[in-house]
């Protein structure tokens, strides 16, 4: 400190001045005039440049500094020389371990010892910064003139392989590790192309003059703002609406914004928003991203956030878009797609079951047919029967059959009316498609034998058909039906022919539907009845 300490100053102003020199997070330093060697450096060297007392005091200045910024630094060397002040002179120095750091000097040659006395601020995050703001300006002013979406894609992958110093530039979905700094501009650079390339055609327009700017951003579809974040106590807490075009409060339902801040438009606005936008504001990051608000409405955004004017300024640029409407009819969509595979898998079910029945249906009737005339026409009656049965079935919202409807809809195929010959009744019964399916089958069955040798064929033959539900000991409902006809003069009492309409009655709905059948052959015509758990 020999050089550093004025020879008059008393020793607590010493003691001071060497406090404050030790202690600045400023490089200060001393130089000679005549050799250009370092003659003091306090600690904030090692620190920012990795470089010792030991390493720097009595070496020369001139091998530290950048190839690039070596005549300039010496032609500002021969200023102080002649006596002149330096002021913000930026160079780069080299670091220890061997990258640069930009530093900004403020100097001056003392005449009584002729040494230079200097103070050094690190000045490369702003000069970082600065380079990498005029990238992004250049790279919006190429883009600006760009229509074709391939020329925006190339321009920008040239301009990007110039200012990373890469001789191959191409797009992948993941940019891997790498420097920080490096992949945030070319996250930022794919991001200023991919709007490049969706609004051109706009672009060129709104750059030309500020005049189409104001036009495009009075008569844009999606909302625009530039917000200030606000802090207080070093934490961000609000943001401040600098600007919003007219589409602003369409999307978002906030009017008068301009000038007042969020949490006087709404004070329930979510924490959430001011950390994102604080982020941006912060790290110069742009984000696109979706987000949500309960305290907008319950509206949700799409968002794009990017960082303008002076990043001291905290500014935040937002281009947003209300999609409510949107994701509440996708979410309709994905619930409607969800329906029609539940409703997809049951048809399937349902076919599957059906052909099942029309396979047995066609076995048991070719067995029991005396020709192919008989088994057409039996076998033909029988899917007719099975298809009203699945009219009533599709036509009901909860796919169930009404009892009463399943019986007249069968009798009225053969051209069977209420009357006196023909009874119905019986309460409202809503049965389900399994169970509707099969007694379909079995009504049909005893409509063709009434048909052709029973009441409905006989000139006083009658019908009768009556059923009613009851609670059996655990609560369940059973129905319990009765088909009687009388009136028939002629019927044998214990017919010989099995046929598949009595195996179906006798045998098919006891194993189908749990049901307790009796089908008995009365001197005065047929009797049936069954019992079985509605639950089926």
């Amino acid at each position: 400190m020999t050089h550093l300490v004025d020879e008059n100053m008393s020793s607590d102003a010493a003691v001071v001045f060497q406090h404050f020199f030790e202690l600045s997070v400023d490089m200060l330093a001393t130089a000679s005039s005549d050799d250009g060697t370092w003659r003091s450096v306090n600690p904030a060297f090692e620190r920012i440049l990795g470089w010792s007392k030991s390493d720097l005091i009595g070496h020369l200045i001139a091998p530290l500094v950048h190839p690039d910024d070596l005549e300039r630094t010496q032609a500002a060397s021969a200023d102080l020389d002649r006596g002149a002040s330096l002021f913000e002179f930026e160079h780069r120095l080299r670091c220890k371990d061997g990258s640069y750091r930009w530093i900004s000097w403020h100097a001056a040659v003392r005449e009584a010892d002729g040494l230079a006395y200097c103070i050094g601020r690190d000045v490369t995050a702003r000069r970082a910064a600065e380079e990498r703001q005029a990238f992004l300006l250049n790279l919006s002013e190429g883009l600006r003139d760009l229509a074709e979406p391939v020329e925006v894609q190339k321009f920008a992958q040239r301009l990007l392989g110039e200012y990373l110093g890469a001789t191959r530039v191409g797009y992948a979905g993941d940019v891997g590790d790498g420097v920080p700094a490096q992949i945030s501009i070319i996250e930022e650079t794919a991001q200023r192309t991919l709007i490049a390339v969706e609004r051109a055609r706009a672009e060129t327009a709104l750059r030309r003059s500020e005049l189409k700017y104001r036009d495009l951003f009075n008569s844009m579809d999606e909302g625009y703002c530039i917000i200030q974040i606000l802090y207080e106590a070093g934490r961000p807490v609000d943001w401040r609406f600098l600007e919003v075009n007219p589409a602003f409060e369409k999307h978002n339902g906030l009017g008068n914004a301009v000038g007042r801040t969020m949490r006087e438009l709404q004070p329930a606005i979510e924490p959430k928003w001011v950390d994102i936008y604080a982020h941006v504001a912060e790290t110069g990051e742009s984000l696109r991203f979706e987000e949500d608000s309960q305290a907008l409405n319950g509206r949700t955004f799409n968002l794009f956030a990017f960082q303008v004017g002076n990043p001291d300024d905290k500014t935040v640029a937002v281009l947003f878009q209300d999609i409510t409407e949107q994701r509440r009819s996708e979410k309709e969509l994905r619930e409607s797609e969800d329906r029609l595979r539940v409703l997809v898998a049951e048809l399937q079910h349902r076919v599957r079951n059906m052909l099942t029945v029309v396979r047995s249906m066609f076995a048991s009737t070719a067995e029991t047919s005396e020709n192919i005339d008989h088994l057409v026409d039996h076998f033909v009656g029988r899917l007719d029967a099975l298809a009203r049965t699945q009219v009533i079935v599709t036509s009901s919202v909860d796919q169930t059959v009404d009892l009463e409807n399943l019986i007249r809809d069968e009798l009225l195929s053969v051209g069977v009316h209420d009357g006196p010959a023909v009874e119905i009744e019986g309460p409202d019964v809503a049965l389900s498609s399994k169970i509707g399916e099969t007694l379909g089958l079995a009504f049909h069955e005893l409509t063709t034998n009434a048909l052709k040798y029973g009441a409905l064929k006989a000139p006083n033959g009658r019908l009768n058909i009556s059923w009613h539900v009851e609670m059996d000991d655990g609560g369940a409902s059973k129905l319990h039906l009765c088909w009687a006809e009388r009136g028939v003069p002629a019927i044998s009492v214990n017919p010989s022919r099995q046929g598949f309409g009595r195996e179906l009655i006798e045998d098919a709905l006891a194993y189908r539907l749990d049901a307790e059948t009796r089908l008995e052959f009365r001197s005065g015509g047929v009797r049936w009845s069954i019992s079985l758990p509605l639950a089926g």
